[in-house]
C-alpha cells in the first residue's frame, strides 16, 4: 500500500505532496520540542490527515516485519482470533493487519481509539479500502463475548501509560498481546 492508494481516504484532501510534507513537519515539532501541544492535531483534520499518511505507509512494513521473526504456531493463533487495536489512532496498524492476513483472518478488526476525529478518519480508511470488512470502534472497551482476543498496542502503550494499559490488558483478558 503506497501514499496514492490512501490520499483518496483522508479526511483533508493535500493541494500537494508539498503541503502535506509540511503538515508531517509541523506533527514532528509538536512531538519532539512543543509536547506541551502534542494534544494539538487531535482536533484539525489536516494533521490527522498528514499523521494517517505518514504513519500508515511505515506501519504496515513495520508490522510485517514483525511478524516474520514470530513463530508460525503464534501466527496461526491470532489469525484465528479477535483482533484489538488498543489506541487505534486512524487505525494504520488495523490497515497493517488486515494487509498481512489478507483472507486468511476469521476473527473481528476492533478499534478502541479515544480521539473521535482519530475514529472519523480509521472509519473512511476502512470504508474505502476494505468496504466488504465490517469494523468495529469504541471509545473505550466493551465486553465481545468469549472468542480468543489478540491485542496490539502499536506504539499506544507508551503514551496511556502502564496503568491503563494493565487495566485493558485485565478487563480484556486476551489470549496473545503485541507491544
Amino acid at each position: 500500500m503506497n501514499l496514492s492508494d490512501i490520499t483518496p481516504h483522508l479526511l483533508h484532501h493535500f493541494k500537494s505532496e508539498h503541503d502535506l510534507l509540511k503538515a508531517i513537519e509541523e506533527i514532528s515539532l509538536k512531538f519532539t520540542k512543543e509536547r506541551s501541544k502534542i494534544e494539538d492535531y487531535l482536533k484539525d483534520p489536516r494533521l490527522v490527515s498528514a499523521y494517517t499518511a505518514f504513519y500508515l505507509t511505515t506501519n504496515i512494513p513495520k508490522l510485517e516485519a514483525v511478524f516474520q521473526w514470530l513463530p508460525e504456531e503464534f501466527l496461526t493463533a491470532i489469525q484465528k482470533s479477535d483482533f484489538i487495536d488498543l489506541g487505534a489512532g486512524p487505525g494504520t496498524f488495523s490497515l497493517a493487519w488486515q494487509e498481512w492476513g489478507k483472507e486468511k483472518l476469521q476473527g473481528n478488526v476492533y478499534q478502541i481509539e479515544t480521539s473521535s476525529l482519530m475514529r472519523e478518519q480509521a472509519k473512511k480508511l476502512w470504508e474505502g479500502l476494505y468496504p466488504e470488512k465490517k469494523l468495529l470502534q469504541s471509545r473505550s472497551w466493551q465486553s465481545q463475548g468469549s472468542s480468543s482476543k489478540f491485542i496490539l498496542f502499536g506504539h499506544s502503550a507508551n503514551e496511556m501509560g502502564a496503568t491503563d494499559a494493565l487495566n485493558y490488558i485485565t478487563a480484556i483478558d486476551p489470549e496473545h498481546i503485541l507491544f
